[in-house]
């Protein structure tokens, strides 16, 4: 695991500057979403456990939601190009939390889910 590469996750975080997320590629400590999950469907409520379990398997990581990605010509993973913020009212943390603690087993220890809002933007979340 790559410590730099979590504490620079961690400055753009706490800058409010999500800006600085574009350029950055998707890797095992980062994985960002566009758009919230679908949480009224199993499939949706399926997907962000699973997402947040691959980060809990692997010790560590952020999965971040209001950024969007394009996978470049020739590349083999995703570029954050565009921040896709989103409000407040669209990331409902307690229901975010009773789904990634319902579908996953055993508890993950360690999870925040925090809603954090850009300087300057419109709100967004994250999980990490």
């Amino acid at each position: 695991m790559a410590t730099q590469d979590l504490e620079r996750i961690e400055q753009i975080l706490k800058s409010g500057d999500f800006s600085q997320f574009i350029g950055m590629e998707e890797d095992s400590l980062l994985e960002v979403k566009s758009a919230p999950y679908d949480l009224a469907t199993p499939e949706g409520r399926y997907e962000l456990a699973k997402d947040v379990s691959a980060f809990a398997n692997a010790g560590a990581g952020y999965l971040i939601i209001g950024l969007a990605t394009k996978r470049p010509q020739n590349a083999l993973v995703d570029v954050v190009d565009s921040l896709t913020l989103i409000p407040e009212a669209a990331f409902p943390v307690p229901k975010y939390a009773g789904v990634i603690r319902e579908y996953s087993h055993p508890e993950i220890k360690g999870l925040a889910i925090d809603w954090m809002k850009a300087n300057g933007e419109a709100d967004r979340r994250h999980l990490g």
